[in-house]
């Protein structure tokens, strides 16, 4: 793939990424290339096209973001190095489980040890190098709690990482979603036994 240009609108809301990426391909020849969610809420929409189109797919898609009240930033690449086309390549997929096949009518399902692995879902593991500990203690620290940003920061990852930290820790009862953070819950820590501060 060579991309000639590229331009870039971040808004907030999903529900306005459809109206701005709708007002982006009306006003010029361009094409989605992607759009990136980096928070929930916060969403990139990217173009690709000659310089030109994309300038005022921008401008078009940055009019209708102010007039939803979402507009984040703006930008216009051109030539970008071939090195980012890495970047917007479709991740590749992984193959659908099989399916598994309906019980005979009268079949006890206890019975299938294939029917029991697919009604239970797996358990979600802790990664070797999550500090869960000390992740758990950092939430606790802030009353208000803290955002998947302030932990990617705190402990020098990305937010990839902090987010499946934080799903595990959510799913283990330590930690609890809210807004656009997280927090400890109140009641006793299921790993620790105590209780929240």
């Amino acid at each position: 793939m060579n991309i000639e240009s590229l331009g870039f609108v971040e808004i907030c809301g999903a529900v306005a990424s459809i109206v701005v990426a709708d007002a982006m391909v009306k006003a010029s020849q361009v094409r989605i290339l992607s759009e990136s969610r980096l928070d929930p809420g916060l969403l990139t929409i990217v173009v690709e096209g000659d310089l030109g189109a994309c300038v005022a797919a921008v401008e078009a898609g940055a009019r209708a973001a102010r007039a939803q009240g979402c507009l984040v930033a703006t930008l216009v690449k051109g030539k970008p190095d071939p090195a980012i086309e890495a970047l917007f390549q479709p991740a590749p997929r992984t193959p659908a489980p099989a399916a598994v096949p309906p019980a005979a009518p009268g079949a006890d399902a206890a019975a299938s040890p294939r029917l029991r692995r697919a009604a239970a879902p797996p358990a979600p593991t802790v990664p070797d190098a999550m500090p869960g500990d000390a992740v758990v203690a950092f939430v606790a620290a802030a009353p208000q709690g803290r955002t998947l940003a302030a932990l990617a920061a705190e402990f020098k990852v990305g937010l990839r990482t902090a987010r499946g930290w934080v799903r595990v820790l959510v799913a283990q009862g330590r930690l609890e979603r809210f807004n656009r953070g997280v927090r400890r819950p109140s009641g006793p820590d299921p790993e620790s036994g105590t209780g929240a501060p």
